[in-house]
């Protein structure tokens, strides 16, 4: 019994319509060809399903693999007639695309079910495998293959354990120079090498220096001869040393060596005399004592360059094959770390400079633009803000004081914060004191007095009590500043050519805080030299207008033949009162008789010429008698 031709056509449309909706990844039109009673046995792991729900989920899951990137090819497709259903047996090859090229991938067998329900043909059932290709013509199993297969495993499991172990070795080797590397590219300043030295001590016993005494860092600097060692070991803990290179001939044999090239490697035993005079030299540098050196009988030292020094440990017993390869690796990566940091702390310098040098600036134009000393009260101000902003320690205060005679007047600007009411906001003002009526300005004038460029006051007690005191009565926000209870303050003081300026904080401050505050200095007494000098400069031009003024007025009147030319005389004085920045309304010369008992009057009115001549009598008008009684 056959199928009807158009029986077979429709089935085997059916048909090459899941197959192509699968190669195209169509799982909701395959989902539409299988009959619900839909079971399966495919080729994976695991394939096998026994509705059509699982089935299709699985689909759903794995189709991105399969769509357009398989290919069925070369097939051959059989069918046949079971009852009420076709058997159709399919053998085919599969291609599949790999880096855009397409590969043999297998020989391919399915067989499938279908079945004509309620007019439509479904399939119900499929099964499908890949040949054992281990199997040849006239072969059921491959037996003696397997048993090879079995031995080619055993030794590949055996290579591919000794390639797993190395590879966790170099995994536990590259996360102990991971945290070496995340602590050195954290430092922000040379004394956090210590912390460097104590991870790679660390690291370095968890992968087995068992025998190890410590870890070293050495920083070079040939300029000055000299190198810093920062060392570590949970026996003695942390270690700093400034050593010189010529400290020790072994140490300078070191560091030669290590300066040979950028890998350079040395490598020192001390054992029997040689170890006795290390132990001994040891002590004499004042090293931490370590009892495990006096017990030992040989220490061993290995370096690897850094190239700006060197990294290494020392150990009891020698260090050979896989351990220095270790200790070199932790170099490499210690060195591109430290590289960084140095690029990093080189550029923030130059920030930092350029901050300073800002800050220097605006002050340096500020004190260049002071028409009058009043202004010094501005610069103080600014000279707060800045110095504030660049971060000197906790500056409370700073002010510039102009010292004016050896009695000990000053004059003084100062800058503070308001920590009363407008908290933060810096306010400044100005006194006059006398240096010698406390102690604390004592100290300020016998500074001034001396060849000393620097010094820092300590101002606590009565001392610092007087010195605010004293102030208050001076400047009125200074009054009740601190309160009931006036807190101890350290007073920085450094010299200009007038005078000196201060800078008071809770305690001392740093060698760089100090170094910014002479810059300042430095710059504020070039600029109050140059205001100085155009102060002179400015009163010898007014002094010349002065004598010019009166020139003319005294030549104007030399040049006088009538009494009534006095009118114009008025009139050059009215011009010349002007020119010196001054702005009368009128100008009068009036010239007393006193055997007449009469006053005449030459005056100029808004800068009009006047040649009428006023005469009044003494005893007459009251203004006049005012006037002649007063001469």
């Amino acid at each position: 019994m056959k199928l009807s031709k158009m029986k077979d056509s429709k089935m085997m449309n059916v048909y090459h319509a899941y197959w192509a909706s699968y190669l195209k990844g169509d799982v909701k039109k395959m989902s539409a060809l299988l009959d619900t009673q839909y079971t399966q046995i495919g080729s994976a792991e695991g394939e096998v399903f026994f509705n059509k729900k699982d089935a299709v989920n699985f689909l759903y899951d794995t189709i991105d693999q399969i769509a357009d990137n398989v290919e069925m090819r070369n097939r051959k497709i059989k069918t046949k007639l079971l009852e009420v259903q076709v058997l159709i047996n399919e053998l085919c090859d599969l291609y599949a695309l790999a880096d855009d090229e397409w590969i043999f991938y297998s020989r391919f067998r399915v067989s499938t079910l279908m079945q004509e329900i309620k007019g439509k043909w479904k399939i119900v059932h499929q099964h499908s495998s890949f040949p054992d290709i281990r199997t040849e013509q006239g072969e059921n199993i491959a037996t003696e293959k397997v048993a090879a297969e079995n031995l080619q495993l055993k030794d590949a499991i055996k290579r591919r354990t000794l390639e797993l172990e190395q590879k966790n070795r170099e995994l536990e080797i590259d996360t102990a120079c991971e945290k070496v590397r995340a602590v050195a590219m954290a430092m922000r300043k040379p004394e956090e090498l210590v912390k460097v030295s104590e991870v790679l001590y660390k690291e370095l016993i968890s992968l087995g220096f068992n025998d190890m005494r410590n870890s070293m860092i050495n920083i070079h600097n040939d300029t000055q001869a000299t190198f810093v060692n920062y060392d570590y070991s949970d026996e003695i803990g942390i270690s700093i040393n400034h050593l010189s290179y010529n400290i020790h001939p072994v140490i300078e044999k070191q560091i030669k060596q290590i300066r040979k090239a950028k890998d350079a490697f040395s490598e020192t035993v001390f054992a029997g005399d040689d170890l006795k005079a290390w132990k001994k030299f040891r002590k004499k540098i004042g090293e931490k004592d370590d009892p495990r050196i006096a017990r030992s009988k040989a220490l061993y030292y290995y370096f690897y360059s850094i190239g700006v020094g060197s990294i290494g440990i020392s150990t009891f017993k020698p260090v050979e094959g896989e351990q220095l390869k270790v200790l070199k690796q932790f170099g490499n990566v210690f060195k591109l770390s430290y590289q960084r940091y140095t690029d990093i702390a080189q550029a923030e310098a130059q920030a930092r400079e350029a901050k300073i040098e800002a800050a220097l600036e605006k002050v340096r134009s500020r004190s260049l633009a002071m028409h009058n000393s009043s202004e010094l009260k501005e610069v103080a101000a600014l000279l707060r803000h800045e110095m504030g902003l660049l971060g000197v320690e906790e500056l409370e205060t700073s002010s510039i004081y102009i010292c004016n005679d050896a009695l000990g007047n000053a004059e003084c600007w100062y800058a503070i914060k308001d920590i009363r009411e407008k908290k933060g906001k810096l306010v400044s003002d100005h006194m006059n004191i006398n240096l010698k009526e406390t102690w604390v300005g004592r100290k300020m004038l016998s500074f001034f007095t001396s060849d000393e460029k620097q010094t820092s006051i300590l101002m606590r007690g009565e001392n610092r009590k007087e010195w605010i005191n004293y102030c208050a009565t001076k400047s009125t926000l200074l009054q009740g500043y601190y309160g009931g209870e006036i807190p101890e303050r350290t007073y920085h003081v450094l010299k200009f050519s007038n005078g000196y300026m201060g800078a008071a904080s809770p305690g001392n401050i740093s060698g760089e805080s100090w170094n910014l505050l002479q810059r300042v200095t430095a710059v504020f007494s070039f600029a109050y030299t140059r205001f100085l000098d155009l102060q002179k400069a400015e009163a010898q031009a007014r002094e010349a207008q002065i004598e010019l003024a009166l020139e003319r007025v005294r030549a104007r009147t030399m040049a006088m033949h009538r009494s009534d030319e006095l009118a114009e005389t008025a009139y050059v004085l009215f011009q010349q009162f002007k020119e010196l920045g001054h702005d009368p309304d009128q100008f009068t010369i009036g010239i007393i008789n006193e055997a007449d008992r009469v006053i005449e009057f030459w005056h100029t009115w808004l800068g009009q010429r006047l040649n009428n001549k006023v005469s009044l009598t003494i005893d007459e008008p009251h203004v006049a008698k005012k006037i002649f009684t007063a001469w």
